[in-house]
């Protein structure tokens, strides 16, 4: 058995320091957890200490390459090589698991689960794989179950305000966090709770909703940009099915039912939506081929910007939004806060607002609870106030 260390991006500027092992022709590898700027680190060098030129990280690499030195010699079968890697990183115990490990390898260690859970089939695969990225990169790899607790969830938190993570943004890290070490703790992978005091912190995003007036505006605008004309249709469509991005986009004809209904799937939940197909959200996939135009959504949302900008969306938008452990005040132009999702943003309150009600609503949208549709809901005091004008408590 014969060991080195190597970098597992080598076009990152930083990124984690993996553990080659060679043995009788095979070789394995098993992330440390330590994470180095790209810089300090340089393969040439003939010893490890002058490859890692990382001071800190060397004064916890140091010890894996001494263990791995101490036993290498023993390891004679390919479960003997992953049981000294384990003890290598580990570093737990008076010597590596030789006998024990063919059964602790039927265990999943937390990060052989999480990776895992990232590549499962889902609706949101795109942002769910991110995770396990996301987390290795803020502390590493070198826990395993037992290990999350409350003390690696508050170095966690302290780790996303130094990087600026908004409170949203932590709050999913969190919670992804503990519905892995949830599944983990139902499957007899671990017996630690403290995951269950993890607080997911959460706050009101700062968004918009368009007026009917501006929708009317979107409606009407006429261009000879193939670019805004798309993303004029496609925010419609969005707005009048109050849907997702990943379902307005793919609408077709075939959607809108001989009675007028538009009949889709959702992706995310899997509930079907059936309602009434309006007029314009018909009129924009017939003019786009019989469905819903077709191109990225940066390249929609870049598009749709630039129409509610023309169309004279330039009221200033004032509001605050956490950066870390502190706040950020920062004012906008409503054009610059419009995106693909702004559209269902749209639909739902103007529902809202017509006096549809809210079971209704959450039937288009497909909210299970009251109150993360209010939530949804974008409404100025205004409003609210015409909207119980003839409410009879106020008469």
């Amino acid at each position: 058995m014969k060991h080195t260390f190597n970098l597992q991006d080598k076009k990152a500027r930083r990124t984690a320091i993996r553990l080659i092992v060679s043995h009788k022709g095979k070789v394995f590898r098993k992330n440390t957890g330590l994470i180095i700027d790209r810089a300090l680190w340089d393969e040439k060098r003939k010893t490890l200490r002058a490859i890692c030129k990382d001071d800190n990280v060397w004064e916890r690499l140091k010890p894996i390459n001494a263990r791995l030195e101490q036993w290498e010699e023993s390891a004679k079968t390919e479960d003997d090589v992953l049981a000294v890697m384990e003890y290598a990183i580990a570093g737990k115990g008076e010597s590596p698991n030789f006998g024990g490990f063919r059964q602790m390898r039927t265990r999943p260690s937390f990060w052989e689960y999480f990776r895992e859970w990232g590549e499962r089939p889902s609706p949101v695969q795109r942002q769910r794989r991110l995770y396990p990225n996301i987390v290795s990169k803020l502390m590493g790899e070198r826990e395993d179950w037992e290990d999350i607790d409350s003390a690696y969830y508050y170095r966690l938190c302290k780790r996303m305000d130094e990087y600026g993570c908004s409170l949203n943004y932590k709050g999913s890290i969190i919670s992804k966090l503990k519905v892995v070490m949830n599944e983990g703790l139902r499957q007899k992978f671990h017996t630690n709770t403290d995951f269950r005091e993890f607080r997911r912190m959460a706050e009101v995003p700062e968004t918009i909703s368009l007026t009917k007036d501006e929708l009317d505006a979107i409606w009407n605008y006429e261009t000879k940009s193939s670019m805004e004309a798309k993303a004029r249709d496609l925010f419609i469509i969005g707005t009048y099915s109050a849907s997702r991005w990943e379902d307005c986009s793919q609408f077709t004809l075939d959607n809108i039912t001989g009675d007028g209904m538009l009949n889709y799937t959702q992706k995310k939940t899997g509930h079907a939506v059936i309602i009434p197909a309006s007029p314009r959200l018909v009129a924009c996939l017939e003019r786009n081929g019989g469905r819903s135009p077709q191109f990225s959504q940066q390249k929609y949302n870049d598009a749709i910007k630039e129409v509610c900008r023309k169309i004279g969306m330039t009221g200033k938008v004032h509001y605050s939004r956490s950066v870390g452990s502190s706040r950020k005040q920062e004012v906008s132009e409503r054009w610059q806060m419009v995106s693909s999702h702004t559209a269902r943003r749209t639909g739902a309150t103007m529902l809202y607002m017509s006096g549809v009600p809210i079971k209704q609503c959450m039937l288009i949208t497909g909210h299970t609870t009251e109150s993360n549709f209010l939530r949804y809901v974008r409404i100025t005091k205004e409003e609210n106030a015409a909207k119980l004008k003839d409410n009879p408590f106020f008469k």
